[in-house]
């Protein structure tokens, strides 16, 4: 109709334009009731381009109606937003595109398959005019007999059935099978983005197949390729899918930014087969009661029956906590997990041994034996805990000799000059470290 006016806002999107329009407003229709002007993608439309429509919008003529479409409305300004009653399309169902496409092959004698008709009606992105164009390619491709091939390749779709297998030996966890498949993608020319598109798909399906237990509405497929979802995960868990699904979302995202897409795809895929899949709780708390059932020589009230054997092994432990009593090392090693610092300050003390449950530790430093004194509850209940029972730390304060003072101070002369040796400088900067020990070799200097 010539009172039906289409605008581009796109390539018309200045002032100049916008005054065109203005005066074009002032005719009335020839046939019609209204003259309708609608701007697509009005988004586009410069500021001072809005400015000059606005008054237009405010006062409109009483046979004037405009119609603006846009896919990025929180671009156009509030100020037109305001004078505008709005209308937000949702996207169209596959479901119903998949029935009008099959509706019009029908009419049309077209022989297509259904499979071939969902691509096309995935491919349209919700937009019925977009699905009827593609098919309209399709036809115009192939003819009245269309091959599912054909809608693949004239539409760069990937091949499901190499998606499904790919998916099928990574749930496998088979590395060898996987790797010539992705071999496959790089020869049938598949760009790594697209296939990584439509893979991130297919796992998103085997999610939902997976949890719930009618996808009819939440996976757009036919019902049998829903149900050979079904059998794909049928032992799968759902934890494992979650965080296979999770990778791959990772790894498309990281081959996007890489230079080189195809390897990240390929070591992505890899990375998600040799993931080791999580036992559950249950199971594990499961697999404990079934374990206890079966142990030997249990009592009514669940405590073992000690035998011989187990006699023997109570006085090796006995044993083994006599020596606990004099290992001093291996107590500092203890602190050390749970206070390197305060480990730093007993290791320079000396060990004297544990009588009535009483722990001696003698400090010839005045300032290890401040520092420990200060921690010296702390350090108790590190004993109590390394050695098995109560015990009492309790700190000696020894004179050192004289050769010790001249010892120490040649020590902290060698620990000065270590610490500016260059090497060791640019070491700790390195690792971010600090000097615990230095130990010096025969006939080298540091």
């Amino acid at each position: 109709s010539i009172d039906v006016i289409e605008i581009d806002g796109a390539s018309n999107r200045g002032v100049e334009e916008i005054r065109e329009l203005k005066e074009r407003v002032r005719y009335h229709p020839q046939s019609s009731r209204y003259k309708i002007f609608i701007i697509d993608e009005v988004h586009m439309l410069t500021k001072e381009a809005f400015n000059a429509l606005l008054k237009t919008l405010e006062e409109p003529p009483p046979h004037v109606k405009f119609i603006f479409a846009t896919t990025e409305p929180h671009k156009v300004p509030v100020t037109i937003l305001s004078r505008c009653q709005r209308f937000d399309f949702k996207r169209i169902p596959i479901s119903t595109i998949l029935n009008q496409l099959k509706m019009i092959t029908e009419k049309e004698k077209i022989t297509i398959s259904e499979n071939s008709l969902y691509i096309i009606s995935q491919e349209s992105q919700g937009s019925m005019r977009d699905a009827e164009s593609l098919l309209d390619q399709v036809v115009a491709f192939s003819g009245n007999e269309v091959k599912e091939n054909d809608v693949a390749t004239l539409l760069g779709v990937v091949d499901r059935k190499l998606v499904r297998d790919i998916s099928k030996e990574i749930l496998k966890r088979n590395v060898k099978k996987l790797m010539e498949l992705i071999h496959l993608i790089y020869e049938s020319g598949y760009e790594s983005a697209s296939f990584m598109k439509s893979l991130l798909e297919h796992f998103r399906n085997l999610v939902i197949a997976k949890m719930v237990d009618n996808p009819t509405d939440l996976i757009p497929l036919p019902s049998d390729e829903i149900e050979d979802l079904k059998k794909d995960v049928k032992d799968e868990q759902p934890q494992r899918l979650v965080f296979l699904f999770n990778m791959l979302i990772n790894g498309d995202i990281q081959a996007s930014k890489s230079d080189f897409p195809y390897w990240v795809m390929e070591a992505t895929l890899v990375n998600m087969a040799l993931f080791t899949p999580v036992i559950p709780i249950d199971d594990i708390l499961a697999k404990l009661s079934s374990l206890k059932e079966e142990l030997p020589n249990v009592s009514e009230d669940g405590k073992y029956i000690l035998q011989k054997e187990e006699e023997s092994a109570i006085k090796r432990s006995e044993a083994k906590e006599e020596i606990r009593d004099t290992d001093f090392s291996g107590f500092i090693d203890f602190v050390q997990a749970e206070d390197p610092k305060l480990a730093s300050f007993i290791s320079q003390g000396k060990w004297k041994g544990i009588d009535n449950n009483e722990a001696i530790i003698a400090f010839d430093n005045s300032f290890y034996y401040d520092r420990i004194k200060k921690q010296i509850e702390l350090l108790t209940d590190f004993a109590s805990r390394y050695f098995r029972k109560d015990i009492e730390i309790k700190i000696q304060k020894e004179k050192k000799k004289e050769k010790d003072v001249k010892s120490t101070q040649l020590e902290k002369k060698i620990k000065r000059e270590a610490k500016e040796h260059p090497l060791v400088r640019e070491a700790l900067q390195l690792f971010d470290g600090y000097l615990v020990e230095i130990k010096e070799q025969k006939g080298k200097k540091i």
